[in-house]
């Protein structure tokens, strides 16, 4: 019997050759996005997953309320881990791991910068991060050792071994290599390329003031999480004079997705992105869905006789939805083949987007198993109608005319209500990110150079900024602790004229040099620059407009005495931190001393390299032993939206998908009603009417869907992307021409796609459809 029904099914479909064409290239559209998007969320929905005891690992997080606004930060005092470790007893484990940034490691006449941590010794008790060699732990716990990972090691000793070998630190520290351990994978929260003793991490190891590390929790089996959580709060409140402050237990595996807080609860962050990229795989996958339904009850007259003469011959209703479903579920299953062979051949342009290594995916089973499941949902959803509608037919009335046309056009429109959402939707979130791209920057970008001071350098600033300045195109050296784009400094409890008691909030700060406004190309609203025809400037600060809005100072502002510093200028708000967010009070600072950013402007006179070739040449010069390093800032800026850029490029592909897939049911529905009206068109035309007014005729016949789609989709679309532009202080406006534009396109490209039928059957010859009346 399966056989019999498999022969009938591949008849079907060579009698129905464009039918099944269509339905296969419109699954196989679907199935691709919908494979893409399965390994894309697979991976995101993995992080930290590879740790064996992941669903015990935490990270505290602390929460502090300024002004009646609540902020978290990852970042918790130094001295907290061992008061935890030994007061807690639901904690298996306590980790103090300290973000170092960028290491500079040597080994002989090598030198490279590397991402360096300082961890405790049970870091890799608690990580899952096999050894390849030695023992990382031990390495840890004697203090005089450093672990590398294979891509750290390969860079410095290329295939030589790493074991022994001795290598410099920062120029300060000399460890010996005690072990290497497999590169961290990229679904992993905590990256790293060299690991160093916590022992070596001095300054800050007794002071509770200073927020330096991340505090790592192990759970006992069974322990409670908001027990433990009162009792860190209680830990941190009795240690230091905090009083509005709290600690909470963080799960690893949510710190990826769900990395955004506000009022110290977590929302969203980039689970937003990977659950909307879910769902527009979704659409995408029940639009071919609804192309199938469409044309397999489109093309229900044609099997009445089948249906009748096999329930004549006995078979029951089951029977009959059995062997449509099974066409349904062959053709999905087909489809899915070709489709894995798309999406293999579309994977490494879509992880360049997603920057995510997705071919790692393939080898897990659970994702083939998703994959055949994929397949079998969309076939059984795709066949569930079709064999509903066909199974009914009564044998008596197989040969009676059945219209299915407001079935039809209902799935037509369906499927343009979300197309047309998808591209209005792709509309707005192109407008955004290049509003937010070309936001003013209150500086000039371009021709500003950020050099990174390190070892000797920043103390060297006065003599580096003498000869740089000798340079020919050199217009401006300054130094900050920022280099515009980010500023990672922030502080609480300033005082000002007219403050409330109660009153408080974050002001961003960063200490800067002479001529920083100057060389930025930052302007002032009110005041001066620092400069050295002062000698009082130590003592003074900028702030920015915000901040004295905020405050609520009265102008004249220079004068003002803040945080016990004097107010010589007024910054001109400019854009730094993320440019999607409303801009935020900010302090400046006179200083000499620790910048680690020297920012120089340079004329446009297109000889840029050989600029920096002399500006190295000073810094090799004045800071021997720590390489040359440099960026743009407007290279710095731009890539804040290099994985936007990605975010908006998929979205097109697939709104260009899902358009695709409707308009390949539109040809088939086209090509369907063409056929079953072709004796009535002949003889119209044979009465008079003209090939335009018969293209006209079916062409709007076809469109009305499409119409009613629009407006449809339109306020629902407005409503969500409403919504969604709010997440964003910085964002545009919704205008009519958007939703005009979504509908003109699917209108023309509508239109576009029936008019080959229309002008086909307006252009025929009666003879041929009337030859046999």
């Amino acid at each position: 019997m399966l056989r019999s029904y498999l022969t009938i099914a591949i008849r079907h479909f060579r009698r129905n050759t464009l039918t099944s064409l269509i339905n296969i290239g419109g699954l196989m559209l679907g199935l691709t996005t919908g494979i893409l998007i399965c390994l894309f969320v697979v991976f995101a929905f993995g992080f930290d997953k590879f740790h064996k005891d992941y669903k015990a690992i935490h990270l505290v997080e602390m929460n502090e309320t300024f002004a009646g606004t609540e902020y978290t930060g990852n970042r918790t005092p130094a001295p907290l881990g061992p008061v935890l470790r030994s007061e807690i007893p639901g904690l298996k484990n306590v980790v103090r791991v300290r973000e170092e940034g960028q290491t500079l490691t040597r080994y002989d006449d090598k030198s490279l910068y590397q991402h360096g941590i300082y961890a405790e010794p049970d870091f890799f008790t608690v990580m899952t991060f096999p050894a390849v060699e030695g023992d990382p732990a031990a390495t840890l716990r004697e203090g005089s050792g450093v672990v590398l990972t294979q891509n750290a090691a390969r860079r410095l000793f290329g295939t030589d071994a790493a074991l022994g070998k001795i290598v410099l630190l920062n120029n300060a520290h000399p460890l010996k290599v005690g072990a290497v351990v497999r590169d961290i994978p990229l679904n992993s929260t905590i990256q790293f390329d060299v690991v160093m003793p916590f022992s070596l991490f001095g300054p800050d190891k007794a002071d509770w003031h200073n927020r330096t590390v991340q505090t790592w929790l192990q759970l006992q089996p069974g322990a409670d999480l908001e027990t433990v959580n009162r009792q860190m709060t209680a830990a941190l409140l009795s240690n230091t004079d905090l009083k509005q402050a709290s600690l909470f237990a963080y799960p690893i595996t949510r710190l990826n997705l769900y990395d955004n807080f506000k009022d110290g609860k977590p929302y969203w962050g980039k689970a937003y992105l990977v659950l909307t990229m879910a769902f527009i795989a979704f659409l995408t996958l029940m639009i071919a869905c609804i192309n199938f339904m469409n044309l397999s009850t489109a093309m229900a007259e044609r099997r009445a006789r089948e249906v009748g003469v096999r329930k004549v011959l006995g078979a029951s209703r089951t029977v009959i939805i059995g062997q449509f479903l099974g066409e349904a579920v062959l053709l999905a299953m087909a489809a899915l083949v070709l489709s894995i062979g798309l999406a293999y051949l579309a994977l490494p342009w879509f992880a360049a987007f997603a920057e995510v290594p997705l071919y790692g995916q393939l080898g897990d089973p659970w994702v083939w198993v998703l994959l055949v499941l994929i397949g079998l949902f969309t076939g059984l959803v795709a066949g569930s109608y079709p064999a509903l509608f066909l199974s009914r037919f009564h044998p008596v009335k197989v040969l009676q005319r059945r219209r299915g046309g407001l079935l039809r056009k209902s799935l037509v429109t369906t499927q343009f209500v979300i197309s047309i959402f998808l591209v209005t939707s792709t509309i707005v979130l192109v407008r955004q990110v290049h509003y937010v791209e070309n936001r003013p920057l209150g500086y000039e970008a371009s021709n500003l150079i950020d050099v990174v001071a390190d070892g000797d350098l920043p103390g060297r600033f006065e003599l580096f900024k003498h000869q740089v300045e000798d340079i020919p195109g050199v217009v401006g050296v300054t130094a900050s602790t920022s280099n515009l784009v980010g500023v990672g400094g922030a502080q609480t409890g300033l005082t000002w004229p007219g403050k409330n008691p109660d009153q408080d909030f974050v002001v961003s700060t960063l200490w800067a040099q002479y001529d920083w406004t100057k060389t930025t190309g930052l302007t002032l609203a009110e005041g001066r620059d620092f400069s050295p025809d002062f000698g009082a400037d130590s003592s003074a600060c900028l702030i920015n407009e915000t901040a004295v809005a905020k405050m609520g100072l009265r102008e004249p502002v220079p004068g003002t005495t803040i945080g016990g510093k004097k107010v010589i200028g007024v910054l001109r708000d400019y854009v730094f931190n993320f440019s999607g967010k409303s801009v935020q009070p900010l302090i400046v600072y006179f200083s000499k001393g620790n910048l680690g950013h020297f920012l120089i402007r340079l004329t446009n006179d297109g000889q840029w390299k050989t600029h920096l070739r002399q500006i190295e040449a000073v810094t090799r010069t004045l800071n021997p032993g720590y390489p040359f390093t440099f960026r743009f800032v407007n290279e710095e800026y731009q890539q804040q939206f290099s994985k936007n850029f990605g975010v908006e490029q998929l979205a097109d592909l697939f709104t260009v998908a899902a358009i695709l897939i409707s308009c390949l049911g539109l040809f088939g529905l086209a090509t369907f009603l063409v056929g079953q009206r072709s004796k009535e068109l002949s003889i119209r035309k044979v009465l008079g009417a003209s090939p335009a007014g018969l293209w006209l005729s079916l062409s709007a016949e076809m469109l009305k869907p499409v119409v009613l789609g629009f407006v449809i989709a339109a306020p629902l679309a407005a409503i969500a992307l409403s919504a969604a532009l709010k997440v964003s202080d910085y964002h545009i406006h919704l205008s009519w021409w958007m939703f005009a534009a979504s509908g003109a396109g699917a209108v023309g490209i509508a239109l576009a796609t029936v008019s080959y039928q229309g002008f086909r059957a307006a252009r025929a010859n009666p003879v041929d459809a009337l030859r046999a009346e």
